[in-house]
């Protein structure tokens, strides 16, 4: 009934009063039994109690709100009107009704404007905790009625059986119980745990139902996101400013609910009724996991508080321990039918692969999931699906258990981090793998692909990482680098007809002692992407792709491939970061630049070899680094020599990596702000006076600016 209210509250009063109303809204004059009491309307699962003093409490929960109101109400004399008031939002609003079919067990209130509302007795009420029985008792006290059936609104809260007793099933909160009768409807009340004013509509009752059923009790949404996600805005709702739900992809059912709350509701309140309503499961940070019944086997969803966030997200329990789509059916299907499979399931084609195995594999992307973000399909022999690879953002122990959970674990299988499980009939084996953030799916039941034999098309780089200069030029059969700047070394390729040019890049300038830490390879504009991509996937691991690149691991899970699509470039790098064994305590993360200072434009060639560009007073060379990316010279007009240098950092470095580095070698000053970024400071001596070099670092820039003072 409420939702009459709210219409009450817009430009849709029904029959409102003004100041010439002669309500006296005092106590009712030996007001008729039959409103006296507890009543029930079920459309909008709305609890009304009538005091004898002229007091009313009105408790309901549904889609548009969810709270208690109290006012005051006066019956006319012959029990006909019914006008009751009562405070929102600071004002007083009034409404008139009709009252009309009044017997022991009901009665019907009306208005023109907004039809009929019947309420029905509730003649009983139990407070009751998790596991207990009750039995209903309405035959004893009414023995003039006959009882038809029993039903309860909210069996996740408490069942009754077809002989009235009442059996609570896990989950705390409120629900009825409908008696009918052979001339009428009465209603139970039962409070499991501590009454409390409902905050929100009951979602999980909307979980793993489809979205025409959702719809239907929500109706049309505000908002969607494509086809998956739909956002309804709540502007009479007391707590929730926007409810949004989203379709697992597959099934498209309904698999969770987020809830975001207006601003100024108190986090207390929420969480005290997050704690009375629901069972405490996790704390993650400031996030608060609950399940909504009293185990994890019986619970329909997690419910989790964001407190930061201010938002409520009610998750299917299923969908939370399966944090990725499952893939099964599809084994056995060829690539036309895995097309018209995965259609159907709403993910995309990415690419094609034919490096893993000589009968191709297909890469779909997975949406809809927090870790999983692409699935590759492996065809056999019979081109059809034997294995297929599930690609994850991230590990997470929660893999682990979501395996388990489904799977037999073989733990005398494990190796190193990866982590084996069987179905129950070992007919299919999943590999759990923490290096290759990847799930593998393997049917056992039929044929496994083949590895594919493609022509070697350049050196394997990784074998070059970490050796020393002598060792690297014997690997370039002696040839001498075509250029040589810094600790980089040059060699331009002229008879492979896929690259061009090989940079080597050493830790620092001791190239005889210290080894390769990164590779550059440029590839040749107008060479085969596609070949290049098999070739690397044959010889190495494939981690992940997007549009601009691709990712390989070393088969020893040592070095890290990537073949950057646009720039035509593949870089190797070490998985970890080699120390110069000769730097101070602190691992020296790029070279000291600084020991160049003073030094004239000819001399710093001398030392550093011919730079990547040269404008006299200005001179760049670019750096290999897991770190930085290339360093500016800049030389004084004057004296020529060297007075200042940028640094540039990698953009996917994090700035605070500079930041740490920088306050283990220098002294920190603090920071300043110009434009709108922050910059920090240091200098290379406690004393002020003493100091010879500051330095600023711009984090937005990744950018480190050195400068003879």
């Amino acid at each position: 009934m409420k939702k009459v209210l709210f219409i009450l509250l817009t430009a849709f009063a029904v029959a409102s009063c003004n100041d010439d109303c002669d309500h006296n809204y005092g106590p009712t004059p030996t007001p008729p039994a039959e409103i006296v009491g507890s009543w029930y309307e079920e459309e909008e699962n709305e609890e009304m109690r009538f005091s004898s003093s002229g007091t009313f409490y009105d408790k309901y929960c549904n889609t548009k709100r969810s709270f208690e109101t109290e006012g005051r109400y006066e019956l006319s004399a012959d029990g006909r009107k019914l006008s009751y008031n009562y405070t929102y939002m600071g004002q007083t609003q009034y409404a008139d009704w009709t009252v009309s079919n009044r017997d022991e067990l009901c009665f019907t209130i009306s208005s023109d404007k907004v039809g009929a509302h019947v309420l029905e007795k509730i003649e009983e009420a139990y407070t009751m905790t998790v596991g207990k029985t009750q039995q209903i008792t309405f035959t004893n006290d009414h023995p003039n009625y006959t009882v038809l059936s029993y039903t309860s609104k909210n069996e996740r809260i408490a069942s009754v059986s077809e002989n009235g007793l009442i059996m609570t099933n896990g989950e705390k909160g409120t629900t009825y119980i409908k008696i009918a009768t052979n001339n009428g409807n009465a209603w139970v009340k039962v409070v499991v745990g501590d009454e409390c004013h409902d905050l929100w509509y009951d979602y999980i009752s909307l979980i793993r139902l489809n979205y025409n059923q959702v719809k239907a009790v929500l109706g049309n949404p505000d908002l969607s996101d494509g086809d998956q996600g739909y956002f309804y805005n709540m502007e009479l709702h007391d707590v929730v400013q926007q409810v949004g739900l989203w379709l697992d992809p597959s099934t498209r059912i309904v698999d969770q609910f987020q809830l975001l709350l207006k601003e100024g509701v108190p986090s207390e309140v929420v969480m005290s009724y997050m704690e009375s309503r629901y069972y405490k499961f996790k704390e993650i940070g400031n996030s608060v996991q609950f399940l909504n019944n009293s185990t994890v086997d019986n619970s329909v969803a997690i419910i989790e508080y964001n407190q930061d966030a201010k938002t409520i997200i009610i998750v299917d329990i299923n969908k939370f321990y399966n944090l990725w789509p499952d893939f099964t059916s599809i084994f056995g299907l060829n690539k036309s039918q895995v097309k018209s499979k995965m259609d159907e399931m709403g993910y995309a084609f990415y690419q094609s692969f034919d490096s893993y195995s000589a009968n191709g594999s297909d890469v779909y992307l997975i949406t809809g999931y927090d870790m999983p973000y692409a699935v590759e399909f492996v065809f056999n022999p019979d081109d059809v699906v034997s294995q297929y690879w599930i690609y994850m953002n991230q590990n997470d122990e929660s893999q682990f258990n979501a395996l388990l959970d489904q799977y037999e674990y073989a733990e005398e299988e494990q190796a190193g981090r990866v982590f084996p499980f069987y179905n129950e009939d070992r007919t299919m084996r999943i590999e759990l793998n923490l290096d290759k953030a990847a799930v593998t799916y393997t049917d056992l039941t039929k044929k496994q692909h083949k590895t594919p034999i493609i022509e070697e098309l350049f050196a394997d780089f990784t074998n070059f990482i970490n050796k020393t200069r002598l060792t690297m030029a014997e690997m370039m059969d002696g040839k001498e680098p075509t250029r040589q700047y810094m600790n980089t070394c040059d060699y331009a390729i002229t008879d492979n007809p896929y690259i061009s040019n090989v940079y080597f890049q050493f830790l620092s300038k001791n190239v005889v002692k210290n080894g390769i830490q990164g590779i550059v390879v440029d590839i040749i504009e107008d060479a085969d992407k596609d070949k290049i991509a098999k070739f690397l996937g044959t010889i190495y691991t494939h981690d992940k792709s997007s549009d601009n690149e691709m990712v390989f691991r070393s088969k020893d899970n040592l070095v890290n491939i990537s073949f950057d699509l646009e720039s035509n470039t593949i870089y190797y790098t070490p998985i970890g970061t080699l120390a110069d064994p000769e730097a101070d305590p602190y691992p020296q993360l790029w070279i000291d630049y600084t020991k160049y200072f003073g030094l004239t434009h000819d001399e710093a060639i001398a030392v550093m070899g011919e730079p990547w560009s040269d404008q006299v007073t200005m001179m760049s060379y670019p750096v290999v680094n897991d770190y930085v990316a290339a360093v500016y010279l800049f030389f004084d007009e004057n004296t020529k020599k060297l007075f200042g240098m940028y640094v540039d950092g990698n953009d996917s470095t994090d700035a605070q990596i500079f930041i740490d580095a920088l306050n283990k070698r220098y002294y920190y000053e603090g920071t300043e702000t110009h434009n709108g970024t922050t910059y920090y400071k240091w200098r290379d001596a406690e004393d002020e006076t003493k100091a010879k070099i500051i330095l600023n670092f711009n984090p937005n820039k990744k950018r480190i600016t050195y400068q003879v003072q």
